[in-house]
């Protein structure tokens, strides 16, 4: 291809053109076209500011698209018409775009439009190298750093992509970044973030060492929003609540007090948006023991604690920062830690650390059972044994005791002790022991209902809990007994810590309430009682001492529960009394009445049923004498009275 003709005969009355044509055909892809008309009128009208620029413009696209095809020759060309052009000054797009494209005839140039296609046809090395040559000539050029950071984190990513991974590579490529040292915080630092945190799982990964350089202070804002995936609906942790888990997690195992100090503000802010909190909880109370604020630990490992009550690893925690409170305390979170049974193999640390107190007690017998204990399980499991066994060892003591057979009785001794420091600001919450029963689709899992005392109403809760949780087949239903444990008022879902009987009376965190009796049913064999507004239930024949028609008055120890129908209630106890029940359910009337269609209705609105009706022979405007019950109309959705027992017609 010619790179220019400016004779061309079809352009030689260049007079019947304007810069609107040279516009209008560079946009409609002529531009060599529009080129040789912009050429011909500057040419002819050299002062014209529009024809310049209308030429302009055509040099631009000329060079890009020289440079793109490698034709550098042609590029150097057009350079030249270009910068011969004077322009305004104050026009900075189109200035703008000549320094642009005057960087293209840079060898260095030629390079980098090589490394953007290689990148663009998703060979990442390729591009890679290329820009390494441009950054060997430009060591400070942030652009092409950048580039490059681009391209380490599109190979990282692929890798994860890939059936196996190839931990070496990625690794090599994260340092490959780190050295380049790109603007930060930004988007593609974030990015490699991420990339460093899915290796936390691989055993010769430190997110920590990672982190040291790559500066836990460069998270942005927007690492800890949680992504929302538009296509699922499913929402995922932010980058910096997945990174601040494990980084907290290893940095307390690698004691790096340092990072430690930085990422405790950084636990906070995610803590505050979190809804699974407990295991950055427990790293936060780690890092605080090992930071040497103890009190703080101990408080925030108790509430993790309650969480996970029956894991030996909670009590071992609570254990190591009671070291530096109290150390009796901490003896008893020992006990209490080995009660749990945890797995042998597991627990080598935990079994020295008790014997060490042991041995300060003067208590070599339990002391040299725990070292055996160690020594036993790491010879099964073909481990090493730990360096802090052979310091039992050598002590003189140690040949000289003789080994307990166990340390059961032990354990249980001080576990209760340790529950008490840990339950010790946790008020006792009467209950009464309620029946067990089963779930049709678990009919293996059996559960216990429990009444709590609820001295905001005159039901008590009723919350439920596995019947393993407790000795509760010891006891009667209705015994008296007491928890620690806390209610969230909300899911109605009871945390038991501590469980004792107590002294009291069965059912008694029940209150008597008095009930009308408003429908027997002979067939079923079971009694209805309404006590108030909203506040009813059923009872057996079978359940009752003595034989109930309709409007006695009935003494009930009531349960309230919730259940997929809504509230219910369950009559725990039932006595007979001569105490008559509450004007709010049960009022005598004594009023004219006005007979419709077989229905009566007095003048304070009581009905009377037709069954009523016919059997007393009740007439319009005669004086009926009766007791009415309240009564909820179901086709109005109301709450009015209703006749229940007539007395006299007068």
């Amino acid at each position: 291809m010619a790179i220019i003709n400016h004779e061309s005969n079809t352009l030689n009355h260049s007079a019947s053109f304007t810069s609107k044509d040279v516009f209008a055909k560079r946009k409609a892809g002529d531009l060599d076209e529009a080129y040789q008309i912009g050429f011909k009128l500057v040419q002819s009208l050299p002062n014209d500011e529009w024809n310049v620029k209308a030429l302009g413009w055509c040099l631009i696209d000329l060079v890009k698209r020289e440079s793109q095809a490698n034709n550098f020759e042609a590029v150097n060309v057009y350079l030249t018409q270009l910068n011969n052009l004077s322009f305004d000054p104050s026009d900075k797009i189109i200035n703008d775009q000549i320094a642009f494209v005057n960087n293209l005839s840079n060898p260095a140039n030629r390079e980098l439009q090589k490394a953007k296609k290689a990148s663009k046809d998703g060979e990442h090395q390729l591009a890679i190298n290329t820009y390494r040559q441009v950054l060997h000539e430009q060591p400070d050029n942030q652009e092409i750093m950048l580039s490059i950071g681009w391209e380490l984190y599109r190979l990282a990513k692929l890798q994860f992509n890939s059936e196996n991974l190839n931990v070496f590579a990625v690794k090599k490529l994260l340092n490959d970044y780190l050295k380049l040292n790109c603007e930060k915080p930004s988007l593609l630092h974030s990015l490699v973030l991420g990339v460093a945190d899915k290796l936390t799982k691989e055993n010769n990964f430190s997110l920590v060492g990672f982190i040291k350089v790559w500066g836990i202070e460069n998270l942005r804002d927007e690492d800890f929003e949680e992504y929302h995936d538009i296509n699922t609906g499913k929402v995922y942790p932010s980058l910096a609540a997945k990174v601040i888990q494990h980084a907290s997690k290893q940095a307390v195992e690698q004691s790096e007090l340092d990072l430690l100090s930085k990422m405790l503000p950084l636990i906070d802010k995610v803590l505050e948006t979190s809804e699974e909190k407990i295991w950055l909880e427990l790293n936060k109370a780690r890092a605080l023991n090992l930071l040497g604020d103890f009190q703080s630990s101990f408080e925030l490992a108790v509430k993790v604690a309650k969480q996970k009550i029956g894991d030996y690893w909670v009590w071992e925690l609570l254990g190591d920062i009671q070291i530096n409170l109290d150390i009796n305390k901490a003896f008893n979170c020992y006990c209490r830690a080995l009660s749990s049974n945890p797995e042998e193999k597991f627990i080598a640390n935990l079994r020295l650390k008790l014997a060490r107190l042991l041995t300060e007690k003067g208590d070599f017998s339990a002391a040299k059972y725990e070292v055996n204990s160690v020594v036993e399980s790491r010879n099964k499991e073909g481990w090493a044994i730990p360096e802090k066994v052979n310091e039992f060892l050598s002590q003189p003591w140690f040949d000289d005791a003789e080994a307990a057979k166990n340390n059961d009785d032990l354990y249980k001794n001080f576990a209760s002790q340790a529950e008490e420091v840990l339950f010790q600001n946790l008020p006792w919450i009467k209950a009464n022991l309620g029946g067990a029963f089963s779930l049709p689709d678990k009919p293996n899992k059996k559960r216990r209902k429990i009444y709590l005392y609820n001295s905001a109403n005159q039901f008590p809760t009723e919350i439920t809990l596995p019947e393993r949780r407790f000795p509760f087949n010891k006891f009667s239903e209705g015994t008296p007994i007491q928890f620690k444990g806390e209610l969230d008022p909300t899911t109605n879902h009871f945390t038991a810590f501590q469980f004792e009987e107590r002294d009291g009376s069965h059912w008694d965190v029940f209150s008597l309430v008095v009930g009308v009796v408003d429908n027997v049913n002979e067939n079923k064999k079971l009694i209805h009682v309404i006590f108030d507004r909203d506040v009813d239930t059923v009872i057996p024949f079978s359940r009752l001492s003595q034989r109930y028609e309709v409007g006695d008055s009935i003494s009930v120890k009531l349960s309230k529960s919730k259940t997929k129908y809504g509230i219910k209630y369950y009559s725990v106890e039932i006595y007979s009394t001569s105490e008559a029940p509450s004007l709010k359910i049960l009022k005598p009337f004594s009023e004219a009445v006005r007979v419709s269609n077989g229905l009566g209705f007095t003048d304070t609105d009581v009905f009377i049923d037709r069954n009523l009706v016919d059997k007393f022979n009740i007439q319009d405007g005669l004086i009926v004498r009766g007791k009415a019950i309240l009564n909820f109309n179901k086709k109005r959705s109301t709450w009015g009275w209703k006749a229940l027992t007539i007395d006299g017609v007068d």
